[in-house]
């Protein structure tokens, strides 16, 4: 799946992906990791959202009504991710990916691949959160279930 944040063009494995929200209100999770931007109710359940921004050290802005919300599975939670743009799902050949091993600055990006009009970088969502995070978010979650009515 091709998204946009700022400038930069990403790619998530679609296999991770469950859906594509328009944008939606995100309301504030108390407890959570700085790059989680808050929760939303999706259905009777309470799912986090990270800031891509944030993730990726880009200058933050306000939400936009343009703006999407790309809901992953990330193994044991489902998470939404804010973009400023779902575009389109492309095919890649596994070939056309170039490893990004050994680079210090690919924490996320385990490749990238040329396309006609350049470069996309392409993330595993399921490596945003490291440990201390995901049990931090774990905690924010479960005190905000907790506490709906």
């Amino acid at each position: 799946m091709v998204v946009h944040v700022a400038t930069v063009r990403c790619g998530f494995v679609l296999d991770d992906v469950i859906e594509v929200l328009p944008a939606i209100s995100i309301a504030a999770l108390p407890g959570a990791p700085d790059v989680i931007g808050g929760v939303i109710d999706l259905r009777g359940a309470l799912v986090p959202v990270l800031d891509l921004r944030r993730r990726l050290g880009l200058p933050s802005r306000a939400p936009d009504l343009n703006d999407h919300v790309v809901v992953c599975d990330v193994g044991p939670r489902r998470v939404g991710i804010w973009v400023d743009r779902a575009e389109d799902v492309l095919t890649v050949a596994r070939r056309d990916l170039v490893p990004m091993d050994g680079v210090a600055q690919a924490k996320y990006l385990p490749g990238v691949t040329r396309r006609d009009d350049g470069l996309m970088l392409v993330y595993d969502v399921r490596s945003f959160l490291a440990a201390d995070e995901a049990l931090r978010l774990h905690t924010a979650v479960s005190t905000a279930q907790r506490g709906r009515p």
